[in-house]
């Protein structure tokens, strides 16, 4: 890999459901730290090592650096903490927009929960199913296989086989034939079970009876089985693994369909019709608004954002709104409420037709349905009170909480034409710039592709290569994601953390407005002499921003400055300084039990700035 590349993450799938082991672990621990105590919210050693462990930090790849990256994110986890408290105190977490986003991410980990309950705990793996698949994992079968949709016309290839006719002699004046000009190799776990016991079960040069599948009949051959011979301890260890794997996959699809056929087998729940018509015609308008204003390519999908909520509160009004929109028995949900919770999870597409919409519209009520079911279905056990349930559901609270409290600054910022005139006089006048960076950026409000590029990234792929595929943001489409030179406080956290990075370095996923970004240092310059002078009225809008930006971020710094004297700060440095990290940073998707998928841990950006003069501060107090 090129050593200009320095990733600062290991890229690590959480595939199965998984409950983050660090996290179960430690809190089954009676000898869970605390490493700082912010107010009354205690940041304890599983929490942080969860939440590193799973957050890209800068120069967490390079050892020397690992005990000033645990410090800067424990301070930045302390930041997150005094802004919820503060969101907290000014009764923020009444908000509906909060509180959308709070009973949905529950409704996710309750879900997560009864899958656990009802399909992965009750998996077990005899000694005898354990063997046989190391039996059949140890045997490579080399088949070819005859293919109709028709039973028919299966049966009379079948009599053909009977009569005396050659498999191969059948299959040379068949169209699957191209399919299969050499034999095809498979191997335990590649095919279905009831396909794969067939064939196991065969001897070189027979056929099986014909096997019903999905998508039509076939008849498989068996031309030879080939052992796994002169296998290393190592490759045994493999083997166990991947074994192992396969039978619990399949244990899980077995437990997971029965579990469904037999939950939602005497259940039906009802939407309001008009309203569903009036909110798929209003949907397709707003689609049809936005394919046009934003001029988007034929394949880009356009998404609903959360100003759109109003447009469509507007249109019902409150009388609507308060109807009951999905018909249960008991507690129904409103329009309003359904409403909030599909811009929430996510509602875009790339169709642009009524009925199109409708459609689509019709499958996410479906899909609603269910998943509120099995949501109520949890709530009713209890399964919301598990440690683990409330564990991650408390750490999502705070950090939307943050992230709501913080927001507020920019409403609270206004910037004077004759300030930003100053600020250019001052520039043009030093012919100074602050720091310049460019970046390439690749901007996806997809968790799948944040994962695959990081992948790729790790692997070597060229970045710019990976933007020129997969980045959305319109105006840096034809330059491969690059933004050109621009000053640090331009682009809000990604010209901030690219200040920080060094020229190759990759980070990511920033969470920002339009979804995730990743993005790689191109170059940087210091201070430096100004490019022939352009008219203010040229530079007016970028300085605005910048001015904006740099205000904006200056009162977070002396906001958390104040918070933190107010609620005041405990910090254990002598235990931060034993927690062991790794020296690779990981982003992890976690896929949740019944669908749905969110980030291991809440992303949070870099934020230590406010430590020193906080620490100042502190010498000042009596």
């Amino acid at each position: 890999m090129n050593e200009m590349i320095k990733i600062q993450h290991l890229v690590c799938i959480l595939t199965l459901f998984l409950t983050t082991v660090i996290s179960n672990s430690a809190q089954s621990s009676n000898n869970d730290k605390v490493l700082a105590a912010v107010g009354e919210i205690k940041i304890t050693e599983s929490e942080f090592l969860e939440r590193f462990e799973l957050t890209p930090q800068f120069g967490s790849h390079r050892k020397r650096l690992i005990d000033i990256s645990k410090l800067d994110f424990l301070y930045t986890l302390i930041a997150e903490k005094l802004w919820a408290l503060e969101a907290k105190n000014e009764n923020l977490d009444q908000e509906k927009s909060y509180q959308t986003a709070v009973n949905s991410i529950e409704k996710m980990f309750v879900r997560d929960a009864l899958y656990r309950t009802e399909i992965l705990d009750k998996i077990n793996i005899s000694d005898e199913e354990f063997i046989d698949g190391k039996l059949k994992y140890s045997v490579d079968l080399f088949i070819n296989f005859i293919f109709t949709e028709q039973k028919n016309d299966i049966d009379k290839l079948y009599n053909l086989l009977e009569s005396g006719i050659p498999f191969d002699t059948l299959l040379s004046v068949r169209p699957e034939l191209s399919e299969q000009i050499e034999p095809i190799k498979v191997s335990f776990g590649d095919m279905q079970e009831y396909i794969e016991d067939s064939l196991y079960k065969l001897k070189p040069n027979n056929y099986t009876s014909p096997i019903d599948a999905p998508e039509g009949w076939y008849i498989f051959y068996l031309k030879d089985k080939l052992a796994k011979l002169n296998m290393s301890q190592a490759d045994i260890t493999e083997i166990n693994k991947k074994v192992e794997s396969i039978i619990r996959k399949r244990k899980e699809s077995e437990f997971y369909t029965k579990f469904m056929a037999e939950f939602f087998k005497d259940k039906k729940v009802d939407a309001d019709g008009n309203l569903v018509a009036a909110l798929a015609n209003k949907a397709a308008q707003i689609f049809e608004d936005k394919f046009k204003n934003f001029n988007k390519a034929e394949s880009d999908l356009i998404r609903l954002e959360a100003e759109d909520v109003l447009n469509l509160f507007d249109y019902f009004g409150e009388d609507e709104l308060k109807k009951p929109f999905i018909k249960f028995e008991v507690n129904p949900i409103s329009l309003e409420q359904f409403i909030r919770e599909l811009i929430f999870d996510g509602f875009y597409t790339e169709f642009k037709s009524k009925e199109q919409i409708r459609y689509l519209v019709d499958s996410r009520i479906r899909k609603y349905i269910r998943m509120e079911l099995l949501a109520r279905e949890g709530l009713k056990r209890g399964l919301n009170f598990l440690p683990e349930v409330k564990h991650n559901l408390k750490m999502w609270q705070d950090n939307y909480l943050f992230s709501i409290s913080t927001n507020q600054l920019q409403d609270t910022v206004s910037v004077s034409d004759s300030l930003v005139k100053n600020y250019y006089n001052q520039l043009y006048s030093e012919n100074k710039t602050p720091t310049l960076v460019n970046v390439a950026e690749i901007l996806t409000d997809s968790l799948e592709i944040v994962n695959f590029v990081l992948k790729e990234v790790e692997n070597g792929t060229g970045f710019k290569e990976l933007a020129r595929d997969f980045n959305k943001r319109e105006w840096t489409k034809s330059t491969d994601g690059e933004y050109g030179f621009f000053p640090v406080n331009l682009h809000g956290e990604i010209g901030r953390i690219a200040a920080e990075m060094n020229i190759g370095e990759v980070y990511g996923p920033i969470k920002v407005k339009e979804g995730y970004s990743i993005i790689k240092l191109l170059d940087k310059k210091e201070a430096e002499s100004l490019p022939p002078s352009r008219s203010f009225e040229e530079v007016k809008n970028d300085l605005k921003t910048e001015i904006t930006n740099e205000v904006i971020f200056k009162d977070r710094v002396m906001k958390t400055v104040s918070l933190a004297n107010q609620h005041g700060i405990t910090i254990n440095y002598d235990a931060l300084k034993k927690v062991e990290v790794t020296n690779l940073s990981s982003f992890g998707i976690r896929n949740l039990g019944f669908g749905g998928k969110i980030t291991a841990v809440p992303i949070i950006a870099p934020f230590s700035n406010w430590v020193p003069i906080w620490m100042e501060s502190q010498k000042e107090l009596p």
